[in-house]
């Protein structure tokens, strides 16, 4: 009687064992995932403060230089080259005839993910509006 049970013991344990293996597998698959999602979390708040920093300097010149020429001039920071993959800084201005003459300047900062892969980009808006006394047929 004393071998039978030695015998499910056994086999108690190799089962045991299995799913300890098993439920070890999933959790490390699963801390191997939130890894990843964490990376791109940091690097999308990243990439969305050096956006928001370069439309306030956007913001910061006169209005007859915000064309897309001048904006082009605007650097990202040399701490996010280390940070973000392959960035890339756009500039895009569109007149918006709500008031008459006023541009919107739009800012996409996009870069390549951990997989060589390109996440959506960080895009942020911002309207200017032409100073007291230029009326919009003075607006370059």
């Amino acid at each position: 009687m004393k071998d039978s049970r030695r015998g499910v013991m056994l086999l108690e344990t190799i089962v045991a064992g299995l799913l300890l293996a098993v439920m070890l597998g999933i959790v490390l698959r699963a801390l191997g995932v939130s890894a990843i999602e964490r990376r791109r979390v940091e690097q999308r708040a990243i990439a969305l403060q050096e956006a928001a920093g370069a439309l306030e300097r956007a913001a910061a010149l006169r209005w007859d230089d915000l064309h897309p020429d001048r904006l082009a001039q605007i650097k990202l920071t040399p701490t996010v080259d280390n940070l973000l993959s392959q960035p890339t800084l756009t500039w895009t201005v569109t007149p918006d005839e709500s008031p008459p003459g006023a541009k919107r300047i739009r800012v996409d900062l996009s870069w390549q993910d951990l997989r060589g892969q390109q996440p959506a980009s960080v895009r942020l808006n911002y309207w200017a509006y032409p100073p007291a006394g230029n009326s919009a047929q003075e607006a370059p």
